[in-house]
């Protein structure tokens, strides 16, 4: 696949699949710390891990969900995951799907089936 192929693919995707349940979960998320209320559970982690995934995929994406954004920040604050995030396990890449692993390397990106 092209770069514009693949653009044109990471588009649709986060078009269609992406931001409408974004837009559902920024409403909910509205006046409060995390998901469910000020206080943290275990959603929260997995939330945080989607939503991580999907800056991954468009870094702007939040720039349209503060309520998102703020519960990430929130969540990367707490004193035990930050301290985490500062450490040699903690890894940002590469972060790969079940059912799709995409190339980063210099040049075009390439989508290919597992």
């Amino acid at each position: 696949e092209t770069d514009a192929e693949y653009m044109g693919i990471k588009s649709k995707f986060l078009q269609d699949k992406i931001h409408p349940r974004l837009k559902r979960l920024e409403k909910f998320a509205a006046g409060k710390q995390h998901i469910l209320d000020d206080n943290i559970h275990l959603v929260d982690f997995f939330l945080y891990q989607v939503l991580y995934l999907i800056s991954k995929i468009d870094d702007t994406i939040f720039s349209a969900y503060p309520n998102l954004f703020h519960q990430m920040r929130t969540f990367e604050a707490i004193p035990e995951i930050k301290a985490y995030h500062e450490t040699e396990t903690f890894k940002t890449k590469p972060i790969l799907t079940p059912n799709v692993a995409l190339k980063m390397a210099p040049g075009p990106r390439t989508v290919t089936k597992l």
